[in-house]
Order: C-alpha cells, then structure tokens, then sequence
C-alpha cells in the first residue's frame, strides 16, 4: 500500500517526518507539496491545483491512500470525489469541508487570507512557496464548499482532530457523520498541526487505521 502525504498552508513536505518515522515499516510513501502541483499547473486556483494533482496521482502504480493536513486534507476531499481506482481511503487531519457554511470557519478564513497579505513573501520562500502562489490560491477557495458532495465518497475514512483544536473540532464530527465509511479520532491535548506537534499519536492512528480498514 501506497502513502500519499498532502501538507497544509505554512508547511512543507519536511512536515511529515516524524509522522513518517514513527509509522510501522512497509509503506511506500510519497509526498507532494503545493509547490510541486504549481510547477504543473497554467493558474494557481484550487481547482487547477486538484487538476494537476489527479494527473500526478493517476501516474501511481498500485493503490493507495491519501494523507492530508489542513489545505491537503482539502485536496484529498477533492480527490475522493473523482474516478480513482487505486485510491483505496484517506485521512483527514484539521480539515474544512466548507467555506461558506458556518460564521466561524468563514470569518477565521477571511481573517487568514488578510494576514498573507501582510506577510513579506521572503518568510514564504523560506518555506519553499512564493506569495505570488499563495494569495490567488487562497482567494479562489472563498466559494469552496463541498457539504452537499460528501455523501458521494465510498472509501474508508479516518478523520483525526486534535483535542485543542476548538476551530475544527465541529467539522471533524460533521465529516465522520456525512461520509458513509468514516470514523473519528481524536488526539488528546492535539491542536491543528497534528503532524508536527504530536507525530507519533497521528502514526499510531493511521497505523491503526490501515490495519484494521477494509481498504481493498
């Protein structure tokens, strides 16, 4: 079985190394950054960003499972909704399936597209992104908004949530109970960046996962 690890805003692939270290051996990982989805992209939109990454998961030989944090949970969403045979599950990390329901989701959005703005793109690059890829990404995600599609995706689904995480803890119980095969787990004392503030918690979760989920 194939992993593939999707990064959230703010990370890199380097964000998954822990995770990575304290997961059992056997797993043929892959990590793709944003970065590497706009090499291959004409705009930078998220849905090109998704587009571009389909044509780089439709080159996976064999199947495999999405691993997605904040922004790559996003796109792992996106991806569930589209013909993939080789994609077998996902899990779902500090996750928005929407940004036009829900006042606190929406305002925290706004308030964060504002922040970029200020951020000098030098403190971007040092995180291997450029603001210029940044900013319209995150503009064309006002109208992201997936609630009514989720009862459409038939793969296994682990939705994690850190225990601190006030923000997304709402929406990590509403995925669990809108996608058909999903399960919820939350991580003691966690707040967003699971993968990078308790990576052995998160491995221990998705090893569990993947033993125990139908992923055939």
């Amino acid at each position: 079985m194939k992993l593939v690890f999707l990064h959230g805003l703010g990370q890199t692939n380097d964000s998954w190394i822990k995770v990575k270290k304290f997961m059992r051996d056997g797993y043929d990982a892959r990590l793709i950054s944003i970065d590497e989805l706009v090499k291959t992209s004409e705009t930078i939109t998220f849905n090109q960003l998704s587009k571009s990454l389909t044509n780089v998961l439709h080159t996976i030989d064999g199947p495999f499972i999405i691993i997605g944090l904040s922004l790559g949970g996003c796109f792992a969403l996106q991806q569930s909704l589209i013909t993939n045979p080789h994609l077998k599950g996902m899990v779902l990390s500090g996750t928005p399936y929407s940004l036009v329901n829900g006042w606190k989701i929406k305002s925290i959005f706004q308030l964060q597209k504002y922040i970029f703005k200020l951020i000098p793109a030098k403190v971007w690059r040092k995180q291997g992104i450029e603001k210029s890829t940044i900013i319209p990404l995150y503009q064309s995600m006002e109208s992201y908004d997936l609630s009514h599609s989720l009862h459409q995706i038939n793969i296994p689904t682990l939705v994690l949530a850190g225990s601190k995480d006030r923000i997304n803890m709402p929406t990590a119980k509403e995925l669990a109970e809108l996608i058909p095969h999903a399960q919820l787990q939350i991580i003691n004392n966690g707040s967003h960046e699971l993968n990078t503030q308790m990576p052995q918690q998160f491995a221990e979760e998705v090893d569990t996962f993947l033993a125990n989920a139908d992923l055939k």
